[in-house]
């Protein structure tokens, strides 16, 4: 299991879904339509799903 991303300076950790919206929402705001043929192409949501266990953040 992958512990999420660590946020420098503290001791919590980002989930990967939650990155991956991040950086959509970011590349969004760059460019609508770079972020909309990510969404469609991005592989990010289906290897998520087909790990055995979810991804989750540490607190």
């Amino acid at each position: 299991m992958i512990g999420g991303i660590p946020i420098p300076g503290t001791r919590r950790r980002r989930t990967l879904p939650d990155a991956h919206h991040d950086i959509l929402t970011l590349m969004g705001t760059i460019d609508p339509g770079l972020a909309d043929w990510m969404h469609r192409h991005s592989r990010v949501p289906a290897l998520l799903a087909a790990t055995s266990e979810p991804a989750q953040g540490l607190p």
